[in-house]
């Protein structure tokens, strides 16, 4: 079992404005050794959005600030290093809807705050 809390900033870009996310995630995973320091892991993740701002446009409330995922993938371990290659992806989509402030009404701009993302990570086993 590999329980771990990452705090992960993002900032993604549109032509409106910028959209910043702060989040929690703790993935739980359970993995095997499958042939030397090569292993595999799977298991939910539960994240929890700390803050959602965007400059330059206003935005309706997010959905839900609390969502569950699911993490695989490979990596590879190195004595106390490691690299690890994973897939996540949420089980429900948790969308913010943008509001043009100009015109107070939807302008139908979506974005999923729980992305399908492949995530290339190191670690240092303390």
């Amino acid at each position: 079992m590999r329980p771990e809390l990452v705090y992960t900033n993002t900032t993604s870009g549109y032509a409106e404005g910028d959209l910043k996310i702060q989040k929690l995630d703790l993935p739980v995973l359970v993995g095997t050794k499958i042939i030397g320091p090569l292993h595999a892991f799977i298991g939910p993740s539960f994240q929890y959005l700390l803050d959602t701002e965007c400059s330059g446009i206003t935005f309706d409330i997010v959905e839900n600030d609390f969502t569950v995922g699911l993490n695989l993938g490979v990596g590879v371990n190195l004595g106390r290093f490691g690299i690890d290659l994973r897939y996540e992806r949420g089980f429900s989509e948790n969308e913010v809807n943008f509001i043009n402030s100009n015109i107070t009404t939807l302008t139908g701009d979506r974005v999923d705050t729980r992305p399908d993302q492949l995530i290339l990570s190191f670690s240092l086993k303390i």
